[in-house]
């Protein structure tokens, strides 16, 4: 099963990563250190970016996470629609589980400012802005939303736990994942 966290920047995919990984045991692919090692290995060439060629390196990475574990989670603002249209082919749909996060703008911009940028892309304000809008407007109908305003981590798992039982991959269903 292919779970894609969707939403803007800041609003705690990778956070969430991380604990479907620590406590469900869904192996976490975080894809934006790698997108930043691409762009960091373009500006030092001096070869503009392109994002298929960017798509072309990363995500052989997710793939080779899907033949290896049952379950995998990567996240995406889906501010792009080439990385998110690759993304939604990685797996087909039955095996597909897209996690909305949502947070407003301002909490996002709180969060990028006060967190560790070496495993981000560094992005301006307006640049935040505008992709926060780009990520919430995708028109994609998720399998489950997470609201991560203000909540503990405990919370959180817990809403996370919720969803991947509505979603049957929790419960006794599917001995693969951890409880």
């Amino acid at each position: 099963m292919l779970l894609i966290l969707l939403g803007p920047k800041g609003c705690g995919k990778s956070f969430i990563g991380g604990l479907l990984e620590e406590r469900f045991g869904v192996r976490f692919v975080p894809v934006e250190p790698l997108w930043k090692a691409y762009f960091e290995r373009c500006a030092s060439s001096g070869i503009p970016p392109d994002i298929g060629v960017g798509i072309g390196e990363v995500h052989p990475v997710v793939r080779r996470a899907l033949a290896e574990f049952r379950h995998v989670a990567v996240e995406t603002t889906g501010a792009s629609p080439p990385i998110l249209s690759d993304l939604l082919n990685l797996a087909p749909r039955d095996q597909t589980l897209i996690v909305r996060v949502q947070a407003p703008l301002g909490l996002c911009v709180a969060r990028i400012a006060s967190r560790d940028a070496t495993a981000h892309i560094a992005v301006d304000q307006a640049t935040i802005r505008q992709i926060h809008a780009l990520s919430e407007a995708v028109d994609i109908a998720p399998d489950f939303v997470i609201s991560n305003v203000d909540v503990s981590a405990d919370d959180l798992a817990r809403e996370v736990e919720g969803g991947l039982r509505r979603a049957g991959l929790l419960g006794g269903t599917d001995p693969g994942m951890q409880g």
